[in-house]
């Protein structure tokens, strides 16, 4: 066989290669290229979460998928050694749809955003979320009154003139942080490694948003001293119960008295507001669940439900557990309003613009590391705005 020929041949079993392992996957409708970038991302979550189904076989996923994207643009990887095609792939002097970046940029960003929005936290049910902005301080964040009279009016009178009472803001916790890892060749050769990558992108997507609940419970836990100079839990704020105990229905009553013996501010009346939610660590989880929740068991038969017919505040209430809280104490836990009533809240947060939940993605590749860099870029802030509409419970 001449030279020209074994060239050829040579060519000839690299396409057939490459042939092949595009043609690894299932549901092959539209454009080539966009089914395998699609199936690819999905497959790559798979990985990363294993929630769904792999659309591609899962073996050496890095590698194959690398040497399919260079297959695609013409690049013959029959006598490249497999370090050297994940090099390739990674490193590529352009970025096109269905590159092996583009597709590694669009997996990676789904992976985290997903992620993000399943991070186990507790404090988007018990904080307001204000809307994104460019700032955090204490005029944006702003926390309003109540109006809840009005004045004696005559026709041609004109109206006293009655402003919103706003609070200067005791605490506020601005973060910014950022965090990444570098997929290198070596990871996209090696299975275990790779998959290794993806699940630390997936813990990467969370990353945010747990920092942000560590600093939420902090304000609690603390007992940060307001602008007036009295720590947030207080007997003089009416938020602190003299003597606590356990959770239980008796010893949220004496939580509950002082919730609606509380005001908004400006406000002339008692709230009379009831608890929505108690948040205790996790020490008292299943103590609260048990005080709070019903759990029936039919056996044989419907049972009717007396002990929920002579607790108030059973399933009244949503018990909401952090083992955050267990840093401060283990006995102490707190009562709150339902979030959203402006005049009552005293915890929010808020995302820089353009950030959102799971942060700014910031991918590149780093030719000193040669490797592709995966971070998030977080920015959020939190803050308490009054003492009202939380009670604690020492305990």
């Amino acid at each position: 066989m001449t030279e020209a020929q074994q060239i050829a041949q040579a060519a000839a079993i690299g396409a057939a290669k490459g042939a092949a392992l595009a043609g690894q996957r299932i549901n092959v409708i539209g454009t080539g290229q966009d089914r395998f970038t699609a199936d690819a991302v999905a497959t790559l979550k798979y990985l990363a979460t294993g929630q769904g189904q792999p659309a591609m076989p899962t073996s050496q996923i890095g590698l194959r998928i690398a040497t399919t994207c260079l297959a695609n643009s013409g690049v013959n990887t029959f006598a490249m050694p497999q370090d050297f095609v994940a090099e390739q792939a990674l490193g590529g002097s352009v970025n096109r749809p269905g590159d092996f970046p583009a597709i590694m940029s669009a997996a990676a960003t789904s992976i985290m955003e997903d992620a993000a929005q399943g991070a186990a936290t507790t404090f988007e049910q018990w904080a307001d979320r204000l809307p994104d902005s460019d700032t955090i301080d204490p005029v944006s964040i702003g926390g309003a009154g109540a109006i809840d009279d009005l004045d004696d009016h005559v026709d041609g009178d004109d109206v006293k003139e009655r402003k919103m009472s706003s609070e200067h803001k005791g605490w506020i916790q601005v973060e910014h942080q950022a965090n990444d890892i570098v997929l290198t060749p070596l990871m996209v050769v090696d299975a275990i490694k790779f998959q290794g990558f993806l699940r630390m992108l997936a813990q990467l997507g969370t990353a945010g948003k747990r920092s942000l609940n560590r600093k939420m419970i902090a304000l609690l836990g603390t007992n940060p001293t307001l602008f007036d100079g009295v720590a947030l839990f207080h007997t003089s704020h009416g938020n602190l119960v003299a003597s606590g105990a356990a959770p239980s229905d008796t010893s949220l009553r004496a939580n509950r008295a002082l919730h609606a013996a509380q005001r908004a501010p400006g406000s002339s009346s008692q709230s009379g507001v009831d608890p929505m939610i108690v948040l205790v660590p996790d020490a008292l989880k299943i103590t609260a669940e048990t005080a709070f929740q019903t759990i029936l068991l039919a056996i044989g038969r419907a049972v009717a439900n007396v002990e929920s017919s002579q607790q108030y505040f059973k399933d009244r209430i949503k018990v909401l557990s952090d083992p955050e809280l267990d840093n401060y104490s283990a006995s102490a836990w707190y009562s709150m309003v339902d979030p959203t009533l402006i005049g009552l809240r005293s915890f929010v947060y808020r995302y820089m613009a353009g950030d959102g939940p799971s942060g700014r993605p910031v991918q590149y590749f780093d030719h000193r590391k040669r490797g592709m860099v995966f971070g998030i870029d977080f920015k959020a802030g939190c803050a308490i705005t009054k003492h009202r509409g939380v009670v604690k419970n020492p305990g």
